[in-house]
Formats: structure tokens, C-alpha cells, sequence
């Protein structure tokens, strides 16, 4: 624990501490890190696709853990992971990593398999449509939308949350317009 402007600021998993990352009094913008701990549990790791990372990482992100055959169905904690530098050899992107902190009255063994469910939020009663019928998948999109003449125009559309197999409109439709089952082509 620290204590910043009269509040007290504290880990959310026991950990133990490693090292300041900022010079005593020195002054931060929100988001940046002051240190360095060592969480003294186990913690499920895995990478995101980078395409993923434009879903997932940001918002209000609770994660629930399972080991394979073992314990299920647990809350955890969602660790921040310093950031890998690509390698260009590799010839790949980094993949984000997370780590969910298994809770310590979870019984966990190192080199145990898991899963991690990431929810990033929340929404119910939205429009949506099947990603399938999406050209894009994050913040804005594209559409075919048919016209009441039969016609097909492109349409913009913002987008919100997903699951993978549906989206939420967030602009640019209303109730009742019809578009095709299949994202508008690039290439035009």
C-alpha cells in the first residue's frame, strides 16, 4: 500500500513488492506504473490474438478461471503483464498476454492447463447484427444495406460490444432496415 494525495492506494491480489518504477515525489499521468510486485500465488497465463486486444483490453474486465480437471468456475483477478517487444525475426506481432491471479483458497499446482473468460462488459437490448455481415470489428464498420427501391448501398456503422458471433450496432441503423448476410467487399 501507498498512499497518493491523502488516498490510500492498494494491490488488488497479495503480492509482494519488487521495486518503485517513479522516483519518490515524482509526478505520473493515470495509467502510469509506480511499481513493480510479484503476486505470490499461482495465476492462469495466456495471449490474445492481437486482433482480440481491440475487444478486450480496455473497459471494466472481470475474468473468470477454470483448471483443467480441477477446480471451475472462479473469479479472478486480471493481472497487467508488461508488454513484449515484437520480434522480427519471428516475423509476428506480439500477442498481449494476461494472467488471471487464482484465488489463494483455489487449489492450483504449477504447470496445471486452464482457461481464461474474459467479459469486458455488458449489454442487453441493443441492436446487433452477425459479425459475418460486418466488414470491420471494432469501433466503426460497414454494412450493405438494402433499400426499399432493392437496391444495396454501403452504410457506416459503429460498433460496440461482441461476443465473437454478434455485434452491436451502436450508429448509423435503425430498427427495421435490412442488410445483406455478407459484409460489403473492400474492393470497389
Amino acid at each position: 500500500m501507498f498512499r497518493l494525495k491523502a488516498r490510500d492506494v492498494r494491490s488488488s491480489v497479495a503480492a509482494r513488492f519488487e521495486r518503485w518504477l517513479v522516483p519518490d515525489g515524482g509526478k505520473v499521468v493515470r495509467g502510469v506504473p509506480v511499481a513493480e510486485l510479484r503476486y505470490l500465488g499461482f495465476g492462469l497465463q495466456g495471449s490474445l490474438p492481437p486482433t482480440d486486444a481491440y475487444r478486450l483490453l480496455s473497459g471494466d474486465l472481470k475474468a473468470t478461471g477454470s483448471i483443467t480437471d480441477g477446480p471451475a468456475g472462479f473469479d479472478c483477478t486480471l493481472l497487467e503483464v508488461p508488454s513484449v517487444e515484437p520480434n522480427p525475426e519471428a516475423g509476428a506481432a506480439a500477442s498481449p498476454t494476461v494472467v488471471c491471479a487464482v484465488p489463494q483458497d483455489v487449489r492450483a499446482f504449477a504447470g496445471l492447463q486452464g482457461q481464461i473468460a474474459i467479459t469486458s462488459g455488458q449489454v442487453t437490448n441493443v441492436p446487433t447484427l452477425p459479425v459475418t455481415a460486418v466488414a470491420g470489428s471494432a469501433d466503426r464498420g460497414e454494412v450493405s444495406l438494402v433499400l426499399d427501391d432493392g437496391t444495396v448501398t454501403i452504410r457506416e456503422v459503429g460498433l460496440g460490444a461482441t461476443d465473437g458471433a454478434i455485434v452491436e450496432i451502436t450508429s448509423g441503423l435503425d430498427a427495421g432496415m435490412r442488410v445483406l448476410a455478407s459484409p460489403p467487399a473492400l474492393v470497389r
